[in-house]
């Protein structure tokens, strides 16, 4: 009976152990960013790829495999392109110093579009352009930028796309903007 009191408590034991790993699996001590992109899956840029990114600098060009800029909602970097995935994509960047005659005044980006879509952009979460593209070729836009709108540290410019659809061409990804680069001018 002594050896049986034994295995209870060790049972006991496990089992409080089995609580509080189950505890710790619901509520993680983990950052934002890491929460964000390894258990809620609401960002595909990856915590390393946000600590990794580097201040900007206006008049720079930067391409859809640039490591300068970060894609949230981007899918992979193809020969060509970057495709947005589904309704609402970011592109992601750092400013050191905001100086008079070194800020921007437009913001410089050259996409395609899958069919006709509805686009509008923001620039940290104010509307800069709302417009419909049909589809037919690259676009290049030159949209102005109020000086207030930039701020030292982290920039973000959200696409907002209702339109996004498969393509209907087998590919399963939901897509709207085809990406092929952004400047500060």
């Amino acid at each position: 009976m002594k050896g049986m009191h034994w295995y209870y408590t060790a049972m006991a034991a496990l089992g409080l152990l089995h609580v509080f790993v189950f505890s710790l699996m619901l509520r993680p001590s983990v950052s934002d960013e890491y929460r964000d992109y390894y258990i809620t899956r609401e960002t595909t840029l990856s915590p390393m790829q946000r600590r990794n990114l580097t201040p900007i600098e206006p008049g720079e060009y930067f391409d859809h495999h640039s490591t300068a800029v970060g894609f949230d909602g981007w899918s992979f970097a193809e020969r060509d392109h970057r495709w947005s995935l589904g309704s609402s994509a970011k592109l992601i960047f750092l400013l050191e110093e905001i100086q008079g005659s070194e800020v921007a005044q437009h913001l410089v980006l050259r996409f395609a579009t899958l069919g006709e879509q509805t686009v509008q952009i923001f620039l940290n979460d104010e509307p800069l352009l709302e417009r419909r593209f049909d589809g037919a070729g690259e676009v290049e836009l030159r949209i102005p930028v109020p000086d207030s709108l930039l701020q030292e540290g982290e920039n973000i410019v959200r696409f907002d796309l209702p339109d996004a659809r498969q393509p209907g061409n087998g590919d399963a990804r939901i897509l709207a903007v085809a990406l092929r680069s952004f400047s500060l001018s």
